[in-house]
């Protein structure tokens, strides 16, 4: 850039029809009509030199007036020689500009070619959007439909939980109580040959009354009247599934077992077979036994039956205690 500048600056030095061509592109019309301007006088002045001249000899007294217009001619030329300078300066100067503008334009080329760029993702990304707001809204639909799907499906498994909740009880109860008839039938001899028991005998059962019920409910409500035991516990033993009398051999002592009968032992079981025995306990002073029946048992509830002591026995197996 700099050597095209030098360029210029020599081609306005060395060729004037150059000078005057950068000359109208900066100056404005005032300072290109100066040197036509300063040419007009010029040429005035040299012709009235001529004159002066030529009248020398003839007007002497107007000697004074040539040597005032020579003052005022030399002033004139130093006011020149300083506009030439301001010229001078301002051409630089506008060089400078010239240089910055050229710069700008380049640099706002550049943003205009990236905002291009910029717009046309845009737009793409604006087609993108609308596909994929298209297919979120499919989606949403979609999800709606399968929504309410869900929702009725979720009604019919509620529907069909409840029933094979109450189907469940009620096969529950079934099992249950046709587990405590064969358990009443089945228990005595079971239990009296897996601890050693004599005349083994049924004194109450929630599920078949048998003729030594009512004695035994005398002797717990008598208990319960005489403040041996609490009314919780003379409920606890009057819906006991099974009690059982027996007599130990050799020694020939009494043993009272009380037993909870469920097709799957649970700690509900565990629990009332053990509070049936305690209550049993305090209210004839006999010893006591418990015991849960059924067909199946988890390992935790079987650690439970044993640390509260308890009799387990699975129906066909043997009895473990």
């Amino acid at each position: 850039m700099t050597t095209a500048v030098e360029d210029i600056i020599r081609a306005m030095r060395e060729q004037p029809e150059v000078r005057d061509q950068v000359r109208r592109a900066v100056l404005t019309d005032e300072l290109l009509e100066l040197p036509e301007r300063f040419a007009t006088l010029t040429a005035r002045v040299e012709d009235l030199s001529e004159r002066v001249e030529a009248l020398t000899a003839r007007f002497e007294d107007m000697a004074l007036i040539v040597e005032s217009n020579t003052r005022q001619i030399a002033v004139l030329t130093e006011r020149l020689d300083t506009l030439t300078q301001r010229v001078d300066d301002l051409t630089k100067r506008v060089d400078t500009l010239t240089q910055r503008v050229d710069d700008l334009t380049k640099r706002v080329d550049d943003l205009t070619k990236r905002v291009d760029t910029l717009t046309q993702r845009v737009d793409d990304l604006t087609k993108r959007m609308d596909v994929l707001t298209a297919r979120v809204d499919t989606l949403t639909q979609r999800l709606d439909t399968l929504t309410q799907r869900v929702d009725d499906l979720t009604i019919i498994v509620e529907n069909n939980t409840k029933a094979i909740l109450e189907l469940r009880d009620d096969v529950g109860l079934l099992l249950g109580d046709r587990l405590e008839r064969i358990s009443i039938r089945n228990l005595p001899p079971q239990l009296s040959q897996s601890l050693g028991l004599r005349r083994a005998r049924v004194m109450h059962s929630m599920e078949v009354t048998t003729r030594h019920s009512d004695d035994f409910i005398a002797r717990i409500e008598d208990a319960a009247d005489e403040g041996t035991i609490s009314e919780d516990q003379e409920y606890r033993l009057k819906r006991t599934d099974i009690i059982i009398h027996s007599r130990r051999k050799g020694a020939g002592s009494s043993l009272w077992i009380a037993a909870e009968v469920s097709g799957t032992i649970g700690e509900i079981d565990i629990y009332r077979a053990a509070d049936s025995a305690a209550a049993l306990k305090a209210a004839l002073g006999e010893d006591t036994v418990g015991v849960v029946v059924g067909h199946r048992i988890r390992d935790e509830d079987r650690a439970r039956a044993d640390a509260n002591g308890l009799i387990v026995l699975l129906e066909g197996r043997d009895a473990h205690a």
